[in-house]
């Protein structure tokens, strides 16, 4: 696991572990957001105006599948966040971007409990969904006029209200270009202890993805990130990151997968290269062999050897 340091930001290589598999039941083939609660790993699947809701609690086994819960939800999902053991979805009820922009607040098996209309506050619509630690707060990413409007990314705290209203509590903006990729971006995930994580793609390749960190602060509006994570996955033809959580200290992904044998499958999998603990995290990284230097003896003048 490769490293560099500019004095800024960190970069850092990382090939993620397989866990189990999405797989499609009903209309629904994409999948666009996850979230843990409790040892119960959730996930949403989309094609169109069509989600499916599923749940496992393997989500670490290559061989494992996630069960389908809840199949026929009517909306375009674009990501999926929790409090407690409710579950929170960033939607569209029409298919595609903007217009109709809402958080969609369900129980665990997938029945609609309230609906909070966001659209007024992004214009083209959004991209990520993650909750920030307190009460009724989540963290939104607004998407750009375009796929690649993305240089300078937008991110709104939203306290949701006890009947369907919000308050905006904080806006900021996340430098992009030369971080993370430009051209798609996939989800968000925060963590109180360890910050914002950013999920890219680079659409013009099939496999290139990077992770943005960011240390969040309150009183912050504007950030250059202080970490990027790059992540492959060697051997298939498609590995394309969706959404983002944290579970036992690590990263846990969701991809669009095109095996080598050219089979489409979901997956999760889990970046066991990194480890998040108390406060920090940890990576393991190669040393590339440099200049011998030779345990020649000296002696000065004054016959001191060095």
């Amino acid at each position: 696991m490769p490293g560099t340091f500019n004095g800024k930001t960190l970069v850092i290589s990382a090939t993620p572990t397989a866990g189990a598999k999405i797989v499609y039941a009903g209309a629904a083939t994409n999948v666009a957001g996850i979230t843990i609660s409790g040892d119960t790993m959730y996930s949403v699947k989309t094609s169109g105006k069509v989600t499916t809701l599923y749940k496992t609690p393997d989500y670490t086994n290559a061989d494992a599948e996630a069960v389908a819960v809840k199949t026929g939800l009517g909306y375009f999902a674009l990501g999926l966040s929790k409090i407690g053991t409710e579950l929170f979805m960033l939607a569209e009820d029409t298919v595609g971007y903007g217009n109709t922009t809402k958080i969609v607040k369900m129980d665990i098996v997938g029945n609609v409990i309230k609906e909070f209309d966001i659209v007024s506050e992004f214009q083209y619509g959004a991209l990520g969904i993650a909750h920030t630690g307190a009460a009724n707060e989540f963290f939104i990413l607004a998407r750009g006029s375009n796929d690649a409007d993305n240089d300078t990314l937008i991110v709104k705290k939203l306290r949701l209200e006890s009947s369907n209203s919000y308050e905006v509590v904080h806006e900021f903006k996340v430098t992009n270009r030369g971080y993370g990729y430009t051209s798609r971006i996939q989800d968000i995930y925060y963590h109180l202890d360890y910050g914002l994580f950013i999920l890219t793609n680079d659409e013009l390749s099939t496999g290139r993805n990077r992770i943005v960190h960011v240390d969040y602060r309150s009183n912050v509006n504007s950030y250059i990130p202080d970490g990027v994570i790059n992540v492959e996955m060697k051997g298939d033809k498609q590995y394309n990151l969706e959404s983002i959580c944290m579970k036992a200290g690590h990263l846990v992904l969701a991809a669009n997968v095109i095996t080598g044998t050219g089979k489409a499958e979901d997956r999760f999998s889990v970046l066991n290269g990194i480890t998040y603990e108390k406060g920090t995290y940890s990576f393991n990284c190669a040393l590339a062999r440099g200049i011998k230097v030779d345990n020649e003896i000296f002696v000065d003048d004054l016959g001191k050897k060095s």
